[in-house]
Parts: structure tokens; sequence; C-alpha cells
């Protein structure tokens, strides 16, 4: 989980993050919550979402290949780790429903089943901050 007494401010639709008493750890882009979906259709080394939660992230073009960083907490993320790093294809397509990400199902039961997820990138690392449930608004 992200720190409590983390400070986030959107700017240009980047999130910046700091904590009080240190320097901003690191400019991010990110999507809105989520929902998360899987098949064995979608092979393992990518991720596909909407054009409109690509444009979130800063993705225009139809593929993108960056880095899916996992077995990490999203404050070590923003820190600028990478964890285990792998490379992955993110496709934008319009025939992906709008505010989901579909993944392979191997890869959706090793990210620990998520039902929603916020997506965060700096244009070379992703990463996916799955939830079990969406949260109450």
């Amino acid at each position: 989980m992200i720190p409590e007494r983390s400070d986030f401010r959107k700017n240009n639709g980047s999130l910046l993050f700091s904590v009080p008493g240190r320097i901003i750890l690191s400019i991010m882009k990110k999507t809105t919550l989520m929902k998360v979906l899987y098949s064995q259709a979608v092979p393992r080394g990518q991720l596909i979402m909407h054009p409109n939660e690509g444009f979130d992230l800063g993705l225009v073009t139809l593929r993108h290949s960056l880095t899916w960083c996992t077995n990490l907490k999203p404050e070590e993320f923003l820190q600028g780790q990478s964890g285990t790093a792998t490379p992955v294809q993110i496709e934008l397509l319009n025939e992906c429903p709008k505010n989901s990400i579909q993944i392979n199902a191997v890869i959706w039961e090793r990210l620990g089943m998520p039902d929603h997820a916020v997506v965060f990138s700096d244009g070379e690392r992703i990463f996916l901050h799955g939830t079990k449930s969406k949260p109450a608004p």
C-alpha cells in the first residue's frame, strides 16, 4: 500500500509523489481504477487496454514495448525500483472495453487474481497495482 502520509498532486496528467521530509521521488502517469479481465488467449508478454487508458499513460500509438515491474510494492516502484522486470507489449485496442485491462490468465493468478487495478508508468516501466475488490467511493 502507498504510505498514508504521502502527498499526491496531479500535474498535467502526471502523478507527483513525495513523502514529507523527503525529495520528490518520481513523476508518474497513472490510469483510473480499471477492471482486470484475464484470458488464456492473451499472450503472457502482452497487456491490452483501450486507447483512452493508454492516453492516460502517455501512450498514443497502437503498440508499446515497456518493462513490466512485478514483485514489489507500489511505493518501491514510485521510488524507481524495478523488482522483477520483464519485457511487455502494451496494445491499445478499441475492442478492449473502456476502463479495463486484459492480461494472460496465468499472469493474473501470479499477480494475486486482482479484480481491479491502477496502472502506473514512467514511460519506460509499467506497474499494475491490483486490488481484490473495487473500493467504495
